[in-house]
């Protein structure tokens, strides 16, 4: 059901986004040189590596080798339209692709790069049960303000407890976050309050 939901709500999304990617894309060509598509390889459900897709952000000749959730907002890598993009997830929106191929899912855990998920532990493991979303429990929950453990156990509850209706809950409190941007006091479950993750 939740593949279901995810072709049903992505594709539709896809198709009507297509001419806002494009035009995006000439922005980002426009403010700065390189490719305007951004493609870095991830790590999905199972470990199985994929292919990801983002607007380019930094400089072509800057970008670095950390998942764009550990970047913050002056960093100098990150072009004058990467920032707004950044800012309202704007640059996540060719991930809609990822999700109707079947690579990521509309929710879960962010995904991250080879490298980082080569260091995993079993803790840290659990979160590859699942496909990686384009957003999840810890982007509405401080995101770039949470420290890596904190995401961590974040992830590892919503892969506990995952649920259609939690996920329809996580879509409907993204779209505030997108518009308003991040803030170190959200935290829409209470779950930075104390609560520990399932299992």
């Amino acid at each position: 059901m939740k593949r279901a939901l995810d072709v049903l709500v992505a594709t539709p999304l896809l198709i009507a986004s297509a001419p806002v990617i494009l035009l995006l894309m000439l922005i980002v060509c426009l403010d700065s040189r390189g490719s305007p598509v951004f493609t870095q390889t991830r790590v999905g459900r199972n470990a199985r590596p994929f292919t990801i897709y983002k607007l380019r952000t930094f400089y072509s000749d800057r970008h670095g080798l950390f998942p764009d959730e550990e970047i913050r907002w002056k960093d100098p890598r990150v072009t004058r339209a990467g920032n707004v993009l950044r800012r309202c997830k704007l640059d996540e929106l060719p991930q809609l692709l990822n999700v109707v191929r079947g690579d990521m899912s509309l929710v879960g855990p962010r995904p991250d790069i080879p490298l980082q998920a080569q260091h995993y532990g079993p803790f840290e493991s659990r979160r590859l049960a699942v496909r990686p979303g384009l957003t999840g429990i810890a982007q509405i929950s401080g995101n770039t303000f949470l420290d890596w453990k904190d995401r961590i156990h974040l992830d590892r509850w919503y892969v506990d407890n995952q649920s259609l209706q939690l996920d329809v809950m996580i879509l409907l409190h993204t779209l505030p976050v997108m518009l308003r941007g991040e803030h170190p006091a959200d935290d829409p479950f209470g779950l930075r309050s104390g609560a520990t993750p399932a299992g």
